[in-house]
């Protein structure tokens, strides 16, 4: 199952000219060793990702579907977003303009969350890693963390 998705992640991965995509992100993570970090996107939930250590999630464990991040008739580069705690930015920005010269732009978002989504948050944050329903009850899905969380 690993070995046949692999090749259809390289297969996918090399049509498109996607490598450096990859290789990027792994190089900006290397860079912020120690500096905390969420990944978010599509790509962030491949088995690519999952290998070279840029995500926690194994998509086949967690039974993801590929073409959720990528497949023949999407076109555009995977989404892999890197999310740096606000504190943390001019360090990273610093640390990637020695890498990179002067061809490093900041982009950045305010995230926000809604009560459902920041829950959702704080479980995957103690532990949590399958998929969550809209509607789920957090004392059913981890009774012993619940209390910490509220």
């Amino acid at each position: 199952m690993y070995i046949n998705r692999l090749k259809e992640e390289f297969a996918l991965i090399e049509h498109f000219g996607f490598e450096k995509v990859f290789l990027q992100v792994k190089e900006i993570l290397d860079l912020a060793d120690g500096i905390p970090h969420l990944i978010r996107g599509s790509a962030g939930t491949s088995l690519v990702c999952y290998l070279m250590g840029i995500t926690y999630v194994d998509p086949i464990k967690e039974n993801i579907s590929l073409a959720r991040f990528m497949n023949r008739y999407r076109k555009d580069i995977p989404d892999i977003d890197i999310d740096f705690p606000y504190n943390y930015r001019d360090e990273i920005i610093d640390r990637l303009k020695k890498l990179y010269g002067e061809r490093v732009a900041r982009i950045s978002n305010h995230i926000t969350f809604s009560g459902s989504s920041a829950l959702r948050e704080a479980m995957r944050r103690h532990g949590y890693r399958r998929f969550l329903p809209k509607y789920f009850d957090v004392y059913g899905l981890m009774p012993a963390q619940a209390e910490q969380i509220f």
